[in-house]
């Protein structure tokens, strides 16, 4: 009779380390030893196998488990944890943009008969400045000394939220206050700062910073910090004094690709081979990035033989162009409205061994669509046939153009035009009709748009435009300021209301909104936010979307895994995570004085 091998801690371990399904790797976890002869006894687990498990729910963004592995950990009295082991739940938290849990745990670590120095005090100032968490930030700096003496990494993390916010004059001061504390700066304090110069321009400063770094502190230079000097240096026209920084760092190709980009938009392209060549003897081969550079500025000068030229180049060097490279490609032929080329380049990318990616076929339908929207060119493309088949007979004919104007006008609207006479009493018409777009629930949708009369869906709306102006005016007084995607404040501050009573007049809303915004010198873009009950998820919102102007609200969706177009378009996002995105008006100044 042979006897069962009882799980050890090491060996859950081991099973723990090897298991890529965090789901999986939970349930193990939890009934480690399923064929034990004493379930009545509790498995003693070891500090290694808390630290596994944490770190796989926590990568894989399963909070809720984590909380329960935390719960347990804090009763589990044998073991005491680790300082790393809290700096990295609060990482976690801080991905899943979960200020507060953060905050939560680091306050909990006692709990856990651990100990808080400025390293886990450290990891949850940089966790709040991911997230957005300005307020809490200030009030955990007031509790900085109870944990120990700030260092270096506590002045870079400010530093470099100052840098974000664009608050320059103040990472510059909290710089002076390190060195004059006799901390001692590091490449990420000198990296941080000279990004933040030469993203401003200040080239000058910059260069003094870098002289400075070496010669006073004795902190080496990295490629990096080079790279963004070089990038400065040309965007302010000095190449030269960009060639020559060059020659004091090591042969990199991103400073090579930034220098061919320079020499492209200064009409130096003659340049570029001697460029290429001195890579080779340097022993830095061009990659994907260099070459896409080359396609790029061919692409600006609308140069597609050489740009084509270049694909087969990186072929012959053993370099296989990405979807980047054929995305620029597209990208200029459409733009030049080459459709013709464009979509044979597309249909032809997967033989070239590149399939085509979400970003290629928003290039390709926004470049057949540019100023059309699918109003439009669904009715087009329904009614091709239907004009072959009428053979030219003057009634259907005639019909055919009373059901366009009908459509060019829901175009107009649709896409935030207005250039139709009366557009918005049009649109106002067709919002009081109540008509269902979505095709799913009203089978019918087409042939009532076909019924519609343009005249008289006008006269209709005449009558409403008031009172819904009404409405929308007492909407947008009610409109608060948010950071778009929050945190570092990448996409801009706009205007947002809540939409939830204003069902029908989202879209005039939200364009009326952009209006505001761009006026009060925010970004000229309107969101529109309100709850979705055919979600069933009470914490969900939907956040729609409209911008003025050139502004372009893909750029913000897309990130969130929604889209829609340039002027509209929309996604879902946790009504925890649109907190963190208003602006509170008492904002914060951090220091350590």
């Amino acid at each position: 009779m042979s006897t069962v091998k009882k799980v050890t801690s090491f060996k859950l371990a081991s099973l723990l380390r090897r298991e890529n399904d965090p789901s999986a790797a939970i349930k193990l976890f939890r009934n480690p030893d399923p064929e034990s002869t004493n379930p009545q006894k509790p498995f003693r687990y070891s500090l290694l196998c808390y630290d596994l498990i944490i770190t796989k729910l926590g990568s894989s963004k399963m909070f809720d488990e984590l909380d329960q592995i935390l719960l347990q950990l804090k009763s589990d009295t044998r073991i005491v944890p680790t300082e790393i082991i809290f700096c990295n739940v609060v990482k976690y938290f801080a991905r899943g943009r979960l200020p507060t849990r953060a905050l939560h745990v680091f306050d909990e670590m006692p709990q856990y008969r651990c100990q808080r120095t400025i390293k886990s005090f450290n990891s949850l100032l940089n966790a709040l400045l991911k997230c957005g968490a300005f307020d809490e930030m200030k009030k955990v700096l007031t509790r900085v000394d109870e944990y120990g003496e700030p260092d270096a990494c506590t002045y870079n993390i400010l530093i470099n939220g100052f840098s974000q916010s664009g608050r320059f004059d103040e990472a510059l001061k909290l710089f002076d206050e390190m060195v004059k504390k006799k901390v001692k700066p590091t490449g990420v304090t000198f990296g941080t700062i000279i990004r933040m110069l030469c993203n401003d321009l200040k080239v000058n400063e910059a260069l003094k910073m870098k002289h400075d770094m070496l010669k006073v502190y004795g902190v080496f230079p990295t490629v990096h910090i080079y790279a963004s000097l070089i990038k400065a240096l040309c965007q302010v026209g000095e190449l030269g004094l960009a060639f020559k920084l060059k020659d004091e760092v090591k042969a990199d190709s991103a400073i090579y690709s930034t220098l061919i980009s320079s020499l492209i938009k200064a009409g130096r392209s003659d340049e570029v081979s001697g460029i290429l060549e001195e890579m080779r003897e340097k022993g830095c081969e061009p990659d994907t990035v260099t070459y896409n550079v080359l396609i790029n500025g061919f692409c600006l000068e609308n140069d597609f033989e050489s740009a084509y030229k270049v694909l087969d180049d990186m072929v012959e060097k053993g370099l296989k162009p990405d979807v980047i490279s054929y995305n620029m490609i597209l990208g200029a032929l459409f733009r030049i409205q080459n459709w013709k080329e464009g979509a044979y380049l597309f249909e032809d990318m997967p033989r070239r061994g590149c399939v085509p990616d979400v970003l290629s076929y928003r290039i390709v339908f926004d470049g057949l669509c540019e100023g059309r929207s699918g109003a439009t060119i669904a009715f087009d493309y329904f009614t091709q046939k239907l004009k072959e088949e009428s053979r030219g007979n003057c009634r259907e004919m005639d019909e055919f153009k009373r059901m366009r104007r009908v459509f060019e006008y829901i175009e107009d609207a649709d896409i935030w035009k207005w250039n139709l006479p009366e557009s918005k009493a049009f649109n106002s018409g067709i919002i009081d009709l109540g008509i269902e777009y979505n095709f799913n629930q009203n089978s019918s949708l087409f042939q009532q748009l076909l019924s519609l009369d343009h005249d008289t869906v006008i006269n209709r709306g005449r009558e409403s435009l008031s009172r819904k102006h009404k409405l929308i005016q007492e909407a947008l007084e009610q409109s608060y300021e948010i950071v778009l995607g929050g945190g570092a404040e990448e996409f801009g501050r706009c205007l947002a209301v809540n939409g939830d009573e204003i069902a029908e007049l989202r879209s005039e809303l939200g364009n009326q909104l952009a209006d505001k915004s761009k006026n009060l010198k925010l970004r000229g873009v309107g969101a529109v936010v309100y709850r979705v009950p055919e979600l069933g998820d009470e914490t969900k919102l939907k956040i729609s979307l409209r911008s003025v102007e050139e502004e372009d609200t893909t750029v913000v969706s897309q990130r969130f895994g929604g889209g829609g177009h340039k002027k509209a378009s929309s996604f879902l996002l946790s009504s925890t995570e649109f907190e963190q995105w208003k602006v509170k008006r008492n904002s914060c100044s951090y220091t350590l004085n």
